[in-house]
């Protein structure tokens, strides 16, 4: 048997010529008789970790730190092959005391940060990856895993100088043209967004998300049909790509391409699933099905429900019972309307469900009837106030001979931080229609928003009984209380809805690229004919769109006092 210098030495031959199966061999055969020889068991973990075996070269590294703890190399490759297993904390300790040998050594830093990031521990990921750089000022990896960690905790305008020199130092880095492009995105510099989009797409012409991403750029930069193409191109490359296909269906919706736009809005439940919890029972397919009930499931947010809540009123003609199901909160509302013969709070009870009664998704149901946005079937006004409540608001809000305005201005943050980002403005924004003689203002803001209205600087404009009206949360009473505005004028949230299903004179402000219910140009609304778009035409700018609000609504309080004084 040959010795041990003489195994080793062979072994580090087959190793160089690249035949790691015989120099495994060879080095299995070493640590058969010598355990704890080194060298054998560092190159026989190199040769595991080139073969993704993480758990073998682990072992080895592991008695290899322990049989000589002064080469930072082998607490590095442990940290790796711990890092590859998932086991992340182990290897932050291994990669610490590699630093710990040898402070300088820039590969460490790098996969520190990567863990720091995987971690969502950006603030140790940001200094690790600024120390990679320091030591390694000529790696474009370096300068974008520390754009890349910037841009994750949404630092986007410190992300992108990152970018940049990455691509100085490597030009055809489609990682960071690629997020160059998406940073700039998010800072609304949508032509230089889609100039590196256009370099990420050269370099990586069958990237499904990078087509995606593109696609959202020149939706925002209102180049629709150019985003339509780059949907369907993301689509081809990926066809079960139900982010890419949800938000084909908005911009074809926005087109009023609703034919197709409501077929691939379906994927709504592949996109978000978070957010759907389906019923088991029998799903309603259309009208050629003909139950006994129908139930329809509410989804999305309070907006929503308003208006699609009215096709209750259609299915009156295809099955004896029409019912609903929905949040607890919104019951007292739905049945006021009249329109449901049964009503069941969500989540629905299994014994309470009827043998013979079929589902449908509240927003499944415009495409099963064929509604379109300039032919939504119900037109009139739908929703249904309380006459107690009415009569009780009524005598508080009309008290002054003055023209009431229900404000809204805000929705929930929380909602508004991709497609929905920019609807809301602040109340101060209001401000030059204070000035306007014969008006008062009732806040219909709730939650989110209404402090504002502590530091309104015309906060003498509101009425009285302001702070009784902030203070009620019941949807009836702000039912009520819109019933005894002259005019409504909202921010595209809830307000706007339940205003124009009350049929009440409504003006809604929008942003430059609105939501797709209210398509992309005409003052009409085909949803709630009581209801005026008044629409941003330059992104961002409200002050122009309250100008233009001020001069008609001056005509409509001249109309107002002249025909209240005769």
């Amino acid at each position: 048997m040959a010795s041990t210098q003489a195994q080793l030495k062979m072994a580090l031959q087959l190793h160089q010529k690249g035949d790691l199966h015989g120099a495994e061999a060879h080095y299995s055969q070493i640590l058969s008789v010598e355990p704890n020889n080194y060298t054998a068991l560092v190159n026989v973990a190199t040769i595991y970790l080139s073969k993704g075996e993480w758990q073998h070269a682990e072992r080895s590294l592991k008695w290899a730190s322990l049989t000589n703890a002064t080469n930072p190399e082998v607490f590095y490759k442990l940290g790796f092959s711990l890092q590859q297993q998932g086991k992340l904390e182990e290897a932050i300790v291994a990669y610490q005391n590699a630093i710990k040998k040898q402070d300088n050594y820039p590969a460490v830093y790098s996969q520190l940060g990567m863990i720091y990031h995987q971690q969502g521990k950006f603030e140790e990921a940001i200094g690790a990856f600024q120390k990679c750089i320091a030591l390694q000022p000529n790696s474009a990896d370096g300068y974008y895993n520390l754009g890349y960690t910037l841009q994750s905790s949404d630092r986007f305008e410190e992300a992108i100088p990152y970018y940049l020199q990455a691509l100085k130092i490597q030009p055809h880095h489609s990682p960071a043209h690629t997020n160059l492009a998406i940073a700039f995105r998010k800072q609304g510099k949508l032509s230089e967004a889609l100039n590196s989009f256009h370099a990420a797409l050269a370099l990586q012409s069958n990237d499904a998300t990078l087509y995606y991403n593109y696609a959202l750029t020149l939706y925002e930069a209102e180049q629709f049909e150019e985003a339509v193409s780059a949907y369907q191109k993301a689509i081809s490359l990926k066809p079960d790509y139900p982010e890419a296909r949800l938000s084909l269906a908005i911009a074809l919706l926005l087109l009023d391409n609703y034919q197709i736009g409501w077929q691939e809005y379906e994927w709504r439940f592949q996109a978000n699933p978070q957010n759907y919890k389906l019923p088991i029972f029998q799903q309603w397919i259309g009208p050629q099905a003909k139950p006994q009930e129908i139930v329809l499931i509410e989804e999305q947010g309070m907006g929503d429900l308003v208006q699609f809540m009215r096709y209750g009123i259609s299915l009156q003609e295809l099955a004896p019972v029409v019912s609903i199901a929905a949040q607890k909160k919104f019951c007292p509302l739905l049945e006021l309307s009249g329109i449901f013969h049964k009503i069941y709070p969500l989540p629905m009870d299994a014994p309470t469900i009827p043998p013979d009664a079929q589902w449908i998704s509240l927003l499944s149901l415009p495409a099963k009837l064929g509604v379109t946005r300039e032919n939504p079937i119900i037109k009139q006004a739908y929703l249904k106030s309380d006459p107690l409540e009415d009569q009780h608001w009524q005598n508080k809000i009309k008290a002054g001979a003055h023209f009431v305005i229900g404000l809204n201005w805000q929705g929930n943050p929380e909602t508004e931080k991709n497609e929905f980002k920019g609807r809301s403005f602040s109340l101060s924004e209001y401000a030059p229609l204070a000035a306007m003689p014969g008006i008062q203002f009732v806040s219909l803001q709730k939650g989110y928003g209404s402090e504002q209205l502590e530091s309104c600087s015309f906060k003498d404009k509101f009425i009285e009984c302001q702070n009784e009206i902030s203070e009620t949360w019941d949807l009836l009473a702000t039912l009520a209380v819109i019933q005894s505005c002259d005019l409504v004028i909202t921010s595209d949230t809830s307000i706007a809805h339940f205003a124009g299903a009350l049929g009440k004179p409504t003006w809604i402000l929008l942003k430059k690229v609105p939501d797709w219910r209210w398509g992309i140009e005409g003052e009409n609304c085909a949803w709630y004919p009581s209801a005026r778009l008044f629409r941003q035409t330059e992104a961002g700018n409200w002050a122009q769109v309250i100008l233009k609000v001020k001069e008609e609504l001056h005509k409509l309080v001249n109309e107002w006092t002249i025909k209240h004084t005769q």
